[in-house]
């Protein structure tokens, strides 16, 4: 069998050598992963990126890759509460990449074109219900979902990458303020909003169907 290998045996060092190489891409938040299909049928032009110019340096891909499944899912958790369309026209959906006590977080929060989004008790126990649910159904492991004060419904999850903070150049070089951003443009329309709602009535009859028997 070895007469007919492609490329020859790596020897121990080189062995070594891959591996390390491989620790440090994916620690470099080089990974684009790909998870489940959106949940609204989004269009890659919705999903923006914060613009960092400094020394050269750029967002981590991982990020971008991390973000986009997980702004779907908060969104559609988000327009699967009962909503007026015609309260906010047009909603931004923010996912930010923070550090807390040594661990790389992310924040979601939405804000509206028009409007006010306040943070009552009854959407909050919606958001914390359907999000992780959601977050589930793309198998995104978040860790404990936490709804946090302020406008918005501001929620922080893990981050579900593999990225390192000491090995990404522009994580190290600014300050958190300054960190990666990712952003969802959604039109508040009562087609959204349907589907929306629908997907999480999918995703809950599935997650409903998965307990074990009584």
């Amino acid at each position: 069998m070895d007469d007919e290998r492609r490329y020859p045996r790596l020897t121990p060092e080189q062995k070594k050598e891959t591996l390390e190489s491989l620790a440090e891409y994916i620690a470099g938040g080089y990974l684009q992963r790909r998870f489940a299909p959106h949940f609204l049928n989004l269009e890659q032009e919705q999903f923006s990126l914060r613009e960092i110019e400094y020394k050269n340096l750029i967002s981590p891909p991982e990020f971008f890759f991390c973000a986009m499944p997980v702004l779907d899912a908060y969104a559609t958790a988000f327009l699967s509460a009962h909503l007026d369309p015609k309260a906010f026209a047009a909603l931004r959906f923010t996912c930010a990449l923070k550090l807390q006590a040594g661990a790389l977080k992310l924040l979601i929060f939405v804000t509206p074109e028009q409007g006010e989004i306040l943070s009552g008790q009854r959407l909050g126990i919606h958001m914390l219900q359907c999000f992780p649910k959601a977050l589930a159904a793309k198998e995104i492991n978040s860790g404990t979902v936490f709804l946090l004060e302020g406008a918005g419904v501001p929620m922080q999850i893990d981050y579900p990458g593999q990225m390192k903070v000491g090995a990404v150049p522009i994580l190290k070089a600014r300050s958190q303020e300054m960190w990666p951003e990712a952003y969802l443009h959604v039109p508040c329309t009562g087609e959204t909003i349907t589907r929306a709602r629908s997907a999480m009535d999918f995703i809950r009859d599935e997650s409903v169907a998965d307990l074990p028997p009584v």
